[in-house]
């Protein structure tokens, strides 16, 4: 679990209840396991990563490779 959208998925898989009939949602229930993991580990919303860190990284390797072309030069 990484995300609260992790959580999510296992709060609602956990409080399934499989039946004859169906499957059963206990809300309640899913909302407890939810609320219990945000309340005692910090967790992001998202696996995305921040668009300033993706063109930083692109950056810093642009740059490397024009110095690697300078000293080759």
């Amino acid at each position: 679990i990484h995300t609260k959208a992790d959580v999510m998925k296992f709060a609602i898989e956990i409080s399934l209840t499989h039946k004859e009939d169906g499957v059963v949602f206990n809300k309640k229930k899913a909302k407890e396991i939810f609320d219990f993991f945000c309340d005692n580990v910090q967790l992001v919303d998202s696996d995305v990563m921040p668009t300033s860190e993706l063109i930083d990284s692109i950056f810093d390797k642009f740059k490397g490779v024009l110095a690697e072309k300078k000293k080759a030069d």
